[in-house]
């Protein structure tokens, strides 16, 4: 590895910074590198970078910026960075360049032209996806509070979805795995599919939500143990996709219910 002075572009750590802009700087002139920007204790990725890592090592990847500008970013901790970043090289012999406190640090050339295949229009469509996903999110979880008829509440069909799921991914097990694994997750979902029935009418709502938050975040304990036992072929991603959709609706009436005199 060596290190490099990139001409051109200054860094005062400890204020205010444009880290995407710098970003963008750094991945013009290294295109075929993954770029990183140090920001307090974490190596910051933008953009192109911060997809590349998402799909390759599965970060999660969050919208970030004012809301007239969004960006991608992905981050993990600065401690220990390059033990991230070697395997990457290795498997897929793509290179990096990370600007930290100590410097910039640019790898050995990369013979991977993995970053092309991300184009501005991906990460633009990326940006898009997730700020209309966030418009669904809060308009759905607004009408939820607004409307308290659990025929109009978005948990419920989307714990429904799941439900229906888990159902026919159950019925395919061998019969062994049906009766452990398969009952308790029936169990579980029939608590959830019953809580959220009870929800429009029920006095103690905050209760009502704390069940429903134990009981999703024991689905998703079920969900992640099947994947390590090798005996299950669903789509797992899907599913945690689901669990996930329901902790944050459940997170915003939760929140919503705590504020409510």
């Amino acid at each position: 590895m060596t290190n490099t002075t990139i001409k051109g572009i200054e860094v005062t750590f400890g204020a205010a910074d444009p880290h995407v802009e710098i970003s963008a700087r750094l991945q013009a002139q290294y295109p075929h590198h993954l770029v990183l920007v140090q920001a307090g204790n974490f190596l910051h990725a933008f953009n192109k970078s911060a997809y590349a890592l998402h799909i390759l090592k599965q970060y999660k990847i969050r919208l970030a910026g004012p809301a007239k500008s969004p960006h991608l970013l992905v981050g993990f901790p600065v401690a220990n960075y390059k033990q991230r970043l070697w395997p990457l090289f290795n498997e897929h012999s793509l290179a990096y360049v990370a600007l930290t406190k100590s410097g910039i640090e640019v790898s050995n050339e990369a013979s991977s032209t993995l970053l092309d295949t991300v184009s501005d229009d991906i990460v633009n469509q990326v940006i898009t996806d997730l700020v209309t996903q966030k418009q669904l999110n809060t308009s759905a979880t607004a009408k939820a509070l607004a409307n308290p008829n659990t025929q109009d509440f978005l948990f419920k069909t989307k714990a429904a979805d799941l439900d229906m799921q888990l159902l026919e991914d159950i019925i395919k097990l061998p019969r062994d795995v049906r009766v452990t694994w398969g009952e308790n997750v029936r169990q579980t979902m029939q608590r959830i599919m019953r809580n959220t029935f009870l929800y429009g009418n029920e006095d103690n709502k905050p209760q009502l939500l704390k069940q429903l938050s134990a009981d999703v975040d024991l689905i998703r304990h079920y969900i992640c143990q099947a994947k390590t036992l090798n005996r299950f072929s669903f789509a797992f991603e899907h599913r945690v996709g689901l669990v996930v959709e329901l902790g944050k609706i459940l997170g915003g009436l939760q929140r919503a219910q705590r504020i409510t005199p």
